[in-house]
């Protein structure tokens, strides 16, 4: 049973506010993004309503083209519909009905167990600080941006939604140091290195859209920063019963699909030098003759076990330690003991120091 798709349209009941608390995106945000054209740095345009620190109502222009891209209830648009394949059209028009008049549904301890399972350790292993800058892909609702917001030094959030967006922002205090995208992430342009997590629970059904999510969360790290996603897991459930790999979460509703560990591994590691990957959010057998504090106990347990963490309905990933392209003429740490002997040896002999060591002590 996968309840993912449930359990985020549960936190979609609340009906939007007329009046949002959201101040609208900080001028201190904007050095974060970029022309998804040419790259270009921004500048404001045309402001017609805001504050000193926030844009609510105007426009970003590139720097190098004068592309713009409008503000609109204080979020960025930077949405071109037509770039979407037939599935992501479906899916943005599922998002914005769900945001519009999200279905009923029942909450229970059962949604709140699964929700439990994932939201805990993704938190655990994001391991966010009050110094950190955050970016979340496919923020949704927010069922995971309303308990990261004041816990980070900057987040940006990015939705392709935006009836998603604005009934995020209709939850957010105001003065919210956050700044609220609309955009394809797929396609999405970020300012080089600027931030130390970047967060993803979205289902991308195919594997040219999550290569190019982890080449943008790799571009956007910093060199010490976390990269941390999940995905649904095709588990022993589905090994032994032979259930589609592809599925929807409801009949006509989202697609998403079922990978191992290898697959994982094979689709992350061109971006990242570390990988941790983990089975969680473990479905347990006769689960109904368990109270639910002792289903989350028994769930936690059956994560570390060798065969029952095969079990496990999503997979978590931590990835570490970006891959960067190799510059012309970058220099390398090496090592100070060798370079200290091979300096003095051409000190005693000069003329047969190399260009390239001529080249560096001349930097120096």
């Amino acid at each position: 049973m996968n309840t993912r798709m449930k359990v985020t349209e549960l936190t979609s009941q609340k009906e939007p506010t007329k009046s949002s608390g959201y101040s609208g995106y900080p001028y201190s945000h904007l050095p974060f993004l970029r022309c998804k054209i040419d790259g270009g740095k921004f500048q404001v345009g045309k402001v017609s309503d805001g504050s000193p620190r926030f844009i609510r109502e105007g426009s970003l222009l590139c720097c190098t083209c004068d592309r713009s891209y409008p503000i609109v209830d204080g979020i960025v648009c930077m949405l071109d519909q037509k770039e979407l394949d037939a599935e992501g059209v479906h899916e943005l028009q599922m998002r914005d009905e769900y945001s519009a008049a999200p279905p009923e549904f029942e909450t229970s301890p059962w949604e709140e167990y699964w929700d439990q399972l994932e939201t805990a350790p993704t938190l655990a292993t994001l391991n966010l600080t009050e110094d950190s800058a955050l970016l979340e892909f496919a923020c949704g609702t927010g069922r995971y941006t309303t308990k990261l917001v004041g816990r980070c030094r900057t987040f940006v959030a990015v939705d392709f939604s935006m009836g998603s967006l604005r009934a995020l922002a209709a939850t957010l205090p105001s003065d919210t140091e956050i700044g609220l995208v609309q955009a394809d992430i797929t396609r999405l342009v970020l300012s080089p290195q600027s931030f130390d997590r970047v967060l993803s629970t979205t289902c991308l059904d195919n594997r040219e859209q999550r290569m190019a999510m982890h080449r943008l969360a790799a571009d956007a790290l910093a060199e010490k920063g976390r990269y941390v996603y999940s995905i649904e897991f095709y588990n022993l459930r589905i090994r032994l019963l032979g259930l589609p790999r592809a599925q929807r979460y409801t009949p006509g509703g989202m697609l998403f699909c079922n990978l191992d560990k290898n697959e994982v591994i094979r689709e992350t590691a061109p971006f990242f030098e570390h990988l941790k990957v983990r089975p969680i959010q473990v479905a347990i057998p006769l689960a109904r003759f368990l109270t639910y504090k002792w289903r989350v106990i028994v769930a936690r347990v059956f994560e570390k076990l060798p065969f029952t963490r095969d079990l496990g309905t999503l997979l978590l990933i931590s990835a570490e330690k970006p891959i960067r392209p190799i510059e012309e003429g970058q220099y390398s740490p090496g090592n100070k003991f060798a370079k200290a002997i091979y300096r003095w040896y051409y000190k005693v002999d000069p003329g047969t120091e190399s260009k390239e060591v001529q080249a560096e002590r001349q930097a120096k």
